[in-house]
């Protein structure tokens, strides 16, 4: 008792303050917190307690003249000076002295003799003493006092069971009267164990340890006092311990008596610190038992991982394993094979720290491990690692805003002070991220840790997205400032982080944006590293800052922020390799991606300043292509975004053109919206639209040249895509425009290409595929034909346009076997209607004909050539090229096309000045035999049409109008295939007649357009589609007005719509014959055809109906009984829908009645003014109507027709007044009367012409 009292008096027993277990080891704290002495925490966070570097030098020298062998006067020296410095600044001595001891791990008794008296001193002469150095100190003095040697003088009188029996007995007592933990009560455990270490009997030793190990259900003091004993025993009396504390163990696991929970885990508790301290305690002797030690720990930790107390006992005693694993000095030699386990507990220990509180050491203490594991061998294994840094990054990021942690209750009290502690759990973060780069310093493992912050960087949580940028900038100062990696290659994965925090620059949180700053500038630094442009370290580039940001928080340093994103993007393109400014490009692409309107200010300065300044360096532009191509995909990034990545691509082109192109060109088959988007951005000036046509020009014919078969014609497929888009594209309107002539040919011949290419496979299931999704969707066959008529429309060509539909051209076109029909056919338009384009096309034709190219383009272009000859302004061209030589050797060409082309060209009235007129000398022969009956009528026809295409529209005289007249007459013949062929025929007559020739003719064609307009509802389709185009002729004969409108509805519209138009066409621009029309139309009451017939009947109704007043002007009474009479015929019909209609408009014609009396009797009709009112309104319209740019229409017209909304009205002036009776009752019999008139055609000509008036039946052969 008296030995106990005597060691325990050593202690001044003064108040303690509960506090939190820490498990790595004395670090000088910034913020000391006391709730109850306030002023003490004033004086402790005064900076006059520290000692500065002059002071610390001097202390350090004072307490090392206290060795053994100085003299007792520099020793009074040295102590007088420490006390005097003591005297101003007690903590600091005190901290030195502490510092010293720690520093100093050999040191002589006598040595530690005097540093304990000064202690003693300066601790006499103090009024108050930190409670924590107060700790540390007591701490040293027991250790001073456990000493052998201490133990060892103690026990010489005293038997070994005496002294634990005392012992034991003071532990109880200790126990019922103080309820408090106590340093007194864990010396007495250390005393044991000292006497533990100094006995010689392994029995009373087991028996002992097991009496220890039993107290350990007392609670937590009795588990460390326990610890204390278990390593001092095992110092000297290791194997002895291990056995105790195993048996113990087991005993545990087997016991038949049942043990509350609270009872095991305090014995867990305790087991866990018994093996810390053992290892501690055994020194080197621990190495070969690291992983027994290793597998106790973790077994006993995960019976319940979940409780506060064993995760904090586990964690003490790993890092005591680890910090004598580390003492022994062969940390670099063992390999601890548990070490992936001991990671996976720590791992589970910070997964299981709640976010919304911070309350306990836990997440550092196991980050802080975790540190000191990175620094054994082996590595940690990658998928390790990464499960460890995601569940730190999630624990530490995810914590809730520090306002509300400070609302929180924190479990410990020494947490109050959140703030303090938030820096220590951040501080022990980044410390193990550190040391876990270190591991492995390679460029791979930041490029590793980076990719596992990004997510958390572009948060939408302002707290979670600046703890992110904060850590990535730290890490990045780290790497900057410690070592150097070659990012070379690493840096093309990590240039995606670049981008990142260059966008972050713009955050709208000052914070964040000063932290993102930093990061560009560390990777700049580390960039500079690379390329040895840092001299020093004191050297180091500084980004231009040109505003001060304040950060949110009270304490947080005033940040800076740069001018713009633009001005990093530029200082970093300047030190990237191309590789890696690529690399930059394309992480800005895939991070604009779903990122909000903050990211794009600055993604699109770094777009620019790249592009601007290095697009040169750029490389790989297909994928820079293909991340902007991605870009624009639905549902990927907004309408901002569309236009920052379309304004990127466009400052590629200056320099990479042809690389842009040939990228593009990969994702035109099929041409969809976001491909049509690149193609509508590269348009950015004419100029670039004409060098952008010319490369797709050439990629167009790369199949000429390439030998790889499907590449080639995967790339001019989509180059042919492209051109037709194009057409659609306004920015390329004027470039088409510019290089239409270069363009013709080639694209003429990529039909024939087309129609003959056996598409590969995958360009068929491409093709099927799209065809199924969109049945309406072009085929490439259908394209390429699509781009010709294109090219007609964008010239203005609408006449050629016509004249090609109405022939069907485009199918002859179509067609591989009559891919030559289908050319020439589309010059002899061009001829027919003397395009503008003829002379630039014959040029070009002709230029390729004197060229190296390939033969179907020379066949082609020879093709274009052959009918241009017959144009007068190809012929004024003819000089400048060598035509006759070339035709002349094509005669002995090994293809029969281009010889039977040759010839033809030969024979031409260009070189063969008298075949026009030996021609036209054998015309009437031909007129003759065909009318007299000598002839078959459909081969007569033919030869007459041939003959006219021969003559190269030279005019065949007067005889025209005969040739009319006759012509028109078998426009009623009962074969089909004479109709259509006797419209056509009348059509070339009438586009083919010289202006000398157009005032005889004009009457006929007046004549001819009402049957005209009537067959359009011909049965037989050839003759609808040749009244189409003659009618067409006649309105270009004779000069209407909209002829362009009435050709898109002839061509587009169904059938009734199109009669209407062309009702409407014809009677606005033949106002003054409509009473011609009227005389006509009763001929056509008893036609065959019943659709003739109907139409007949409705042109006669509607005319009626809305011309009234012109007729009443131009109709005499008699004329109007005559109708009158012809409708009460109509009335007793067979046929139903001719009843219908004369019934309705018998009304109409006695109104006519009525506006005709009044108008001989020189009355006003009160209803006229009326009528006319809003049909003038319409001319007025439709004056102002504009027509469409472009041939065929994308719609018809919305809307009813004109007639339909009954507002028709033309004025006709008054003539002569002849009855229907004098005008004739039948077209036929005009056309008689007519015929006979002619007086220039020759004697005997139309001698038999008159079997065929009756216009039923003509002469046949």
């Amino acid at each position: 008792m008296t030995l106990c009292r005597r060691i325990c008096s050593v202690f001044k027993r003064v108040g303690h303050q509960k506090n939190r277990v820490r498990t790595h080891p004395l670090r000088e704290e910034t913020c000391n917190s006391s709730k109850d002495c306030p002023w003490q925490k004033e004086k402790a966070d005064t900076p006059e307690e520290e000692l500065n570097e002059n002071e610390s030098q001097v202390c350090f020298c004072n307490l090392r003249n206290l060795r053994e062998e100085n003299g007792p006067s520099q020793v009074q020296e040295s102590t007088n000076n420490l006390c005097i410095l003591a005297e101003t600044k007690l903590a600091g001595v005190l901290r030195a002295i502490c510092k010293y001891r720690h520093s100093i791990h050999k040191i002589s008794p006598k040595h530690r003799l005097r540093i304990n008296q000064i202690l003693q001193a300066v601790i006499r002469s103090a009024s108050h003493i930190d409670h924590k150095l107060a700790k540390v100190i007591i701490k040293l003095a027991a250790e001073d006092m456990l000493r052998t040697t201490f133990a060892e003088r103690l026990l010489i009188d005293v038997t070994d069971k005496a002294c634990f029996d005392e012992l034991n007995q003071e532990l109880r007592k200790v126990d019922q009267k103080c309820s408090t933990q106590s340093p007194e009560r864990i010396f007495l455990y250390q005393y044991c164990g000292a006497i533990l270490r100094a006995s010689d009997d392994p029995q009373l030793i087991q028996v002992q340890l097991f009496t220890l190990l039993a107290m350990c259900q007392r609670g937590a003091l009795e588990a460390k006092g326990i610890a204390a004993a278990c390593g001092l025993a095992a110092s000297r009396h290791m194997d002895e311990v291990f056995k105790a504390l195993d048996s113990f163990g087991r005993t545990l696991s087997t016991a038949e008596i049942p043990v509350s929970k609270t009872s095991q885990l305090c014995q867990r508790n305790t087991l866990l610190l018994c093996y810390g301290r053992v290892a501690l305690g055994i020194k080197e002797e621990v190495l070969p038992r690291v992983e027994f030690i290793v597998a106790r720990l973790i077994e006993y930790f995960l019976i319940d991982p979940s409780d506060l107390n064993l995760k904090k006992s586990f964690l003490i005693a790993v890092l005591m394993l680890l910090e004598a694993i580390t003492a022994t000095g062969k940390a670099g030699a063992i390999r601890l094979h548990p070490k992936a386990r001991l990671v996976e507990c720590l791992i589970v220990l910070i997964e299981r720290e709640p976010i919304h509180v911070l309350g306990s050491t836990v997440r550092q203490d196991a980050m802080y491990i975790a540190k000191e594991l990175s620094h054994l061998k082996p590595l940690l294994e990658p998928e390790k690692k990464s499960s460890l840094l995601h569940a730190s990054f999630k624990s530490v990021f995810c914590l809730a805003p520090m306002e509300i942690l400070e609302r929180q209750s924190c479990v410990d009290e020494k947490t109050s002070d959140i703030k303090a502690f938030y820096q220590q759990t951040v501080s022990c973060f980044e410390e193990m991220l550190q040391a876990l780069l270190l591991e492995n310093p390679q460029p791979s493992e930041l490029k590793h840790m980076m990719e596992l912050i990004e997510p958390w960087m572009v948060s939408k949580l302002d707290h979670v997205r600046e703890r992110a940028v904060e850590t990535a900038m730290k890490l990045l100062k780290f790497v900057a400032d410690r070592f150097h990696l070659d990012l070379s290659r690493e840096f093309n994965k990590l240039a995606h982080l670049a981008a990142l925090l260059i966008g972050l620059c713009n955050d709208r949180m000052p914070c964040i944006s000063s932290f993102a700053v930093q990061g560009v500038s560390c990777l700049y630094e580390i960039l500079l590293h690379r390329k040895g442009l840092r001299t020093s370290k004191q050297k180091k580039r500084k980004w231009p800052m040109k505003r001060s940001v304040k950060c949110q928080e009270e304490d947080s340093p005033a940040g800076q922020t740069p001018g713009s994103s633009w001005q990093i993007a530029t200082h970093c393109g300047d030190q990237l390799f191309s590789v890696q400014l690529t690399n930059l490009l394309l992480s800005v692409l895939d991070y604009l991606r779903g990122s909000g309107p903050e990211v794009l200010v600055a993604a699109e300065e770094v777009l620019s300043a790249v592009l601007q300044n290095h697009a040169m360096k750029v490389e790989r532009v297909n994928d820079v292509v293909a991340g902007i191509y991605m870009c624009l995909q639905p549902g990927q990034a907004s309408c901002w975004t569309r236009k920052v990545v379309l304004r990127a691509l466009t400052l590629m082109i200056p320099c990479r053109l042809e690389e842009v192109i040939q990228s593009c060109l990969s994702y035109s088959i099929p041409l969809n919206r976001q491909a049509n988007e690149l193609w509508t951005a590269m348009a950015s000036s004419s100029k670039v639209a004409v060098q952008i046509l010319h490369l797709l020009l050439k990629n167009l014919q790369v199949k000429d040249l390439s030998g790889d078969r499907e590449d080639s014609t995967t790339t001019s497929l989509a180059a042919m895509n492209v051109i037709y888009e194009t057409f659609h594209i306004p920015g390329y309107r004027a470039a088409l425009g510019e290089m239409h002539l270069q363009l013709f040919i080639p694209l003429l011949k990529q039909v024939l290409y087309v129609m003959q290419l056996d598409l590969p496979e995958a360009l068929k299931t491409r093709q099927d595929l799209i065809l199924r999704e969109n049945p309406t969707a072009l085929t490439f066959q259908s394209t390429s034909v699509e781009i010709v008529k294109s090219l007609f429309s964008v010239a203005g060509d609408w006449a050629v346009y016509a004249c090609i539909e109405f022939q069907q051209g485009w199918v002859v076109l179509s067609n591989p076997q009559h891919f030559l029909q289908g050319t020439r056919l589309l010059a002899r338009a061009m001829t027919e209607c003397n395009s503008a384009q003829i002379p630039g096309i014959f040029g070009e034709a002709a230029l390729i004909l004197s060229s190296e190219e390939d033969e179907l383009k020379k066949v082609t272009a020879l093709a274009l050539v052959i009918e241009f000859l017959k144009s007068s302004s190809a012929i004024k061209m003819m000089n400048r090229f060598s035509l006759r030589e070339h035709l002349e050797e094509g005669l002995a060409a090994p293809n029969p096309a281009v010889q039977d082309l040759c010839l033809k060209g030969l024979n031409s009235f260009v070189f063969q000045q008298g075949k026009v007129k030996s021609l036209r000398d054998q015309l009437p022969t031909m007129i003759n035999s065909i009318f007299s009956g000598c002839e078959d009528v459909l081969e007569g026809l033919n030869d007459i049409m041939t003959t006219l295409y021969e003559m190269d529209g030279q005019g065949i005289g007067l005889i025209s109008v005969d040739l009319a007249l006759n012509v028109r007459s078998f426009f009623e013949d009962e074969r089909a295939d004479v109709r259509a062929t006797a419209i056509s025929l009348f059509g070339q007559l009438v586009m083919r007649s010289k202006e000398t020739e157009k005032a005889l003719l004009k009457k006929e064609v007046v004549y001819s357009l009402l049957p005209l307009l009537l067959h359009l509802k011909d049965r037989e389709t050839t003759v609808a589609m040749s009244c189409k185009l003659t009618l067409l002729h006649c309105g270009v004969f004779l000069g209407w007005a909209h002829l362009k409108l009435m050709f898109r509805s002839l061509a587009w519209d169904d059938l009734r719509s199109c009669l209407v138009n062309a009702w409407k066409y014809l009677m606005r621009n033949n106002h003054d014959n409509i009473h011609i029309f009227i005389s006509q139309s009763l001929g056509f009451l008893h036609h065959a055809q019943t659709e003739i017939r109907n139409g007949a009947a409705r042109f006669m109704g509607y005319t009626l109906n809305y011309y009234s007043s012109e007729l009443s002007k131009n109709l005499e009474q008699e004329d109007l009984s005559h109708l009158s009479k012809v409708f009460q015929k109509m009335e007793s019909s067979s046929d139903t829908s001719m009843v219908h209609f004369a019934k309705n408009y018998r009304v109409v014609l006695q109104k006519l009645s009525v506006k005709r009396r009044l108008a001989g009797a020189g009355e006003k009709d009160p209803h006229t003014s009326d009528s006319n009112a809003p049909e003038n309104s319409l001319l007025e319209s439709d004056s102002r109507a504009a027509s469409p740019l472009l041939l065929p229409p994308d719609s018809p017209h919305a809307g009813r027709s004109m007639l339909e909304r009954g507002i028709l009205s033309l004025s006709t002036p008054k003539q002569a007044r002849r009855t229907l009776a004098q005008r004739g009752k039948q077209h036929s019999e005009a056309s008689e009367k007519e015929r006979t008139r002619s007086i220039e055609a020759p004697p005997g000509v139309f001698a038999s012409t008159s079997a065929g008036t009756d216009g039923k039946q003509s002469p046949r052969h």
